[in-house]
């Protein structure tokens, strides 16, 4: 829709993009093709507002509670827009929601007020509320002073939300020395910082560089060394995990080698991501449900994941303590869903033993029945053969008559009723309910 309006404004000719928007199963470069193509079509301050409110919007009806929104600063001269005007069409968009109220302004925040709001959003009594703070992303292409720009700009922006700095954009350009010392000068200045790191392969002195940097967050860390990998997991760098967008790329053969395992495992701190939401045609729910069936976690393993993501964050510890209510008021009801759910599970654990000794039971009782009529029957034959005898010294021809129209014993009809019992086999204890 956007790149329709655009192209009427003629900052794009459509027909030329639409097989870019369409196209679902994209590769990491047709990915990065995708964002040049979002970079062009946000060049004007009522767009970059509107995308800014639809996001959170969107993440907001996911019942989402916090949210580091990643955006790059762009200038366009020929629309008059400057990194700080962009960041102020931001800021807009925040303030134009109206599904939700978004708290963003650090000095604005009342905890009392938002913890009420999170605790009481289930049932529609209060009003929504969000949590939003901006990451200010460096691009790759940029140059050293262009980087220095986004970074004073993220420090001045403080107070409007701003918690930490970000380096994105295409891995396979760029140079890890450019952004070093804007980097550093973040670092100096308390300005937490998270590094796209190991997305491509073959850029191990890189990645080295990265760790040694010892950065705040890490994003995806898929293709590592094994002593890389090792030096991560000692410093416990918490990592940005991108499902979705790791399979999508190829960067990972598939969900069930995806490293989210090891890290899970090993009890790194993680934290679930979308990446990019629009790109990836995903949802951090969508990232839960897949993490859940593919790594078998539980509701309750979940809900870990999630309270646990709330120390990796870069906001406050006013807000770090918000959100730790949020997730502790949901646990109580999450505990007993969880207890009669295992509850049932048992009861139909303990009708399925009961039925079981049963069944047996019955097929004993009816063996040994068998086994009983099998006698009876042997018995009988015995006795018949016996009475021939007999008969045929006494009355030769009378029983042999006799013998030729003997109707048939229950021979027969017993042979068949066993047989047509022994078919019986009792059903399959896993299809009781």
């Amino acid at each position: 829709e956007l790149a329709k309006v655009q192209g009427e404004k003629g900052v794009v000719v459509f027909a030329d993009v639409e097989h870019v928007i369409m196209k679902s199963d994209r590769s990491l470069v047709e990915c990065f093709k995708m964002f040049d193509l979002i970079h062009v079509l946000t060049t004007d301050h009522e767009t970059v507002s509107r995308i800014t409110k639809e996001v959170i919007e969107d993440f907001a009806s996911e019942n989402i509670v916090y949210v580091e929104l990643r955006t790059t600063p762009k200038r366009n001269e020929a629309k008059g827009m400057t990194k700080r005007s962009y960041m102020e069409a931001v800021i807009d968009g925040l303030r134009s929601v109206d599904t939700v109220d978004v708290s963003f302004i650090p000095s604005d925040f009342n905890r009392e007020k938002s913890s009420k709001a999170f605790s009481n959003n289930d049932n529609g009594s209060t009003r929504r509320c969000i949590f939003v703070r901006l990451l200010l992303s460096i691009d790759r292409r940029e140059s050293t002073a262009a980087a220095m720009d986004t970074v004073q700009l993220a420090l001045e922006l403080r107070t409007l939300g701003v918690v930490g700095i970000d380096l994105s954009g295409n891995p396979l350009v760029g140079n890890w020395d450019t952004f070093l010392q804007p980097l550093l000068f973040a670092k100096d200045e308390g300005l937490p910082v998270t590094l796209h790191c190991g997305e491509v392969r073959n850029r191990k002195e890189e990645v080295q560089a990265m760790l040694d940097f010892l950065p705040q967050r890490i994003g995806h860390a898929i293709f590592f060394e094994e002593q890389q990998w090792k030096q991560l997991k000692q410093s416990r760098i918490p990592v940005e995990i991108c499902l979705t967008s790791n399979i999508l790329t190829e960067c990972v053969i598939s969900i069930n080698n995806h490293h989210f395992d090891d890290l899970y495992k090993s009890k790194h701190p993680i934290a679930l991501c979308t990446d990019d939401t629009g790109v990836f045609s995903t949802s951090l729910s969508h990232e839960y449900r897949l993490a859940a069936s593919a790594f078998g976690l539980s509701e309750m393993d979940l809900y870990e994941l999630g309270k646990n993501s709330i120390e990796y964050v870069f906001a406050d510890e006013a807000v770090k303590k918000c959100l730790r209510e949020v997730f502790y008021a949901a646990k109580p009801k999450l505990m007993l869903q969880h207890c009669q759910e295992r509850k049932l599970y048992q009861v139909k654990a303990q009708c399925s033993k009961s039925i079981q000794p049963t069944m047996v039971a019955n097929r004993t009782a009816r063996q040994q029945q068998q086994e009983e009529m099998e006698n009876m029957h042997n018995q009988l034959q015995e006795l018949n053969a016996q009475t021939e005898q007999l008969q045929l010294e006494k009355w030769r021809t009378t029983i042999s008559r006799m013998v030729t129209r003997r109707p048939p014993s229950t021979t027969s009809t017993t042979a068949r009723y066993y047989q047509h019992d022994h078919c019986r086999v009792p059903p399959n204890q896993e299809s009781i309910p």
